[in-house]
């Protein structure tokens, strides 16, 4: 009915905003984000954010966990032109796989890269693509203290976004037989795990439904290395009890349908699977359990991933045709600009 059609859309839209860019302009000249007033040394008349270099600056030595954090006395040292802005701010940054600047959107003065948040960030949609490919814009606006890693709570960022609700989880060790499918992923053998089964520092910080099971070698090299462990939540259950169905707060939570992946039935061939619902649907998915609707699928691979992988290629298609119409478009540029020269 019209109701589960609405539903589906909601779902679609939300799988095309992880995936798609929609509408992306060229960036302005970056304004100077000053922060806020966290350190220990705010307010004291003298700029400590080693971002800035002048006669306004402390004379201490400078520390990284100032960057960002004396947006007062910055600010005033600035406007009074005792500081000027450098632009970086000596962060170690060597520790980061930055990649390269191939993205239709590099070197643009904002990070496209969906790894990342805090006020370097571009402001319209990030796609996926854009992941280790935008290098130079992301590397600057974080080594000036404008942005860290997803989730790590460092940059003025949201820190609980759902591309990274995994990563928080402390990892398990796998009991029993695993497995731990094929490197058929678009990101495998990146040295990053991008399957959302496991949990750890050698995670990918954009963790996608349809990489489960298909980056097995970067997987199970962390998972060897101890860098990545089983996340807990896709621990195989020796029965119903077992099952740790999670809480309540996705956004279909209550609606009398199973979104958690690591449930199938009969309705899943419909579902588009999200990422942040995975252990947050736990009254519907734990009652479609009880009543035989709903059944655990994590002990074997492949997984049903319902309508999710054709919604992935109806949004890749979209892209293809976008980038398509775009070089038409650029044709079209050149040949009036051939012809009106020969005019």
């Amino acid at each position: 009915g019209l109701a589960h059609m609405f539903r589906y859309f909601c779902r679609l839209s939300a799988l095309v905003m992880a995936l798609m860019l929609v509408v992306h302009t060229p960036a302005s000249a970056q304004e100077i984000d000053f922060g806020d007033d966290g350190s220990d040394f705010a307010k004291d008349g003298e700029c400590d954010d080693k971002r800035f270099s002048g006669p306004g600056m402390t004379d201490t030595p400078l520390l990284d966990a100032d960057i960002g954090h004396d947006a007062t006395d910055c600010r005033i040292a600035h406007e009074q032109s005792r500081v000027t802005y450098r632009g970086t701010a000596g962060r170690d940054s060597s520790h980061i796989q930055w990649g390269d600047d191939l993205g239709r959107w590099a070197n643009d003065g904002e990070c496209d890269d969906m790894r990342f948040e805090g006020s370097g960030m571009t402001k319209t949609g990030l796609l996926a693509e854009d992941v280790k490919h935008d290098a130079t814009d992301c590397r600057s606006a974080y080594e000036a203290g404008n942005l860290d890693l997803r989730g790590s709570g460092s940059a003025t960022g949201n820190a609980s976004d759902p591309l990274s609700p995994i990563q928080r989880i402390v990892p398990i060790r796998i009991e029993g037989p695993f497995d731990w499918g094929n490197n058929s992923s678009q990101w495998a053998n990146d040295g990053e795990c991008d399957d959302i089964r496991f949990t750890g520092s050698g995670m990918s910080t954009v963790l996608m439904p349809d990489s489960i099971g298909m980056d097995a070698a970067d997987c199970r090299n962390h998972y060897d290395a101890g860098s990545v462990g089983l996340n807990p939540l896709f621990k195989a259950p020796a029965s119903i009890d077992d099952i740790d169905f999670g809480n309540n707060t996705s956004d279909y939570a209550n609606d009398g349908e199973c979104d958690d992946l690591r449930f199938t039935g009969d309705y899943a061939s419909e579902m588009i699977y999200l990422t942040e619902d995975i252990g947050h649907d736990a009254n519907d998915c734990r009652a479609a359990v009880r009543k035989g609707t709903a059944r655990w699928q994590m002990d074997s691979l492949p997984i049903e991933l319902g309508a999710t992988a054709a919604a992935t290629d109806v949004v890749e298609d979209a892209e293809e045709a976008a980038d398509t119409a775009e070089a038409a478009a650029q044709a079209i540029m050149e040949i009036l600009e051939e012809n009106g020269g020969q005019e």
